[in-house]
């Protein structure tokens, strides 16, 4: 929860200070989905929507297969 910002826009920025190397499997935007997921209730109190649901179905899309478009359809659905 410390390197998560929510801009005035309700964009999502997720900071990332640990070591950085190029990997086939990244975690980065499964774990940030799922730390949304978890921050639900605090999320809505503040003005945005959140769908748990499906924010877990792209997660796990992505997961398996990194396709771009699902990651491009992740953040239109953050916005």
């Amino acid at each position: 929860h410390k390197h998560v910002l929510i801009t005035e826009e309700k964009r999502v920025v997720l900071l990332d200070f640990e070591r950085c190397s190029k990997t086939d499997k990244p975690k980065n935007v499964t774990q940030c989905l799922e730390f949304i997921c978890r921050m639900h209730d605090e999320l809505v109190a503040k003005g945005l929507t959140v769908n748990k649901e499906e924010l877990r179905s792209l997660a796990g899309e992505y997961k398996d297969t990194y396709d771009r478009k699902i990651l491009q359809d992740v953040m239109w659905g953050l916005q």
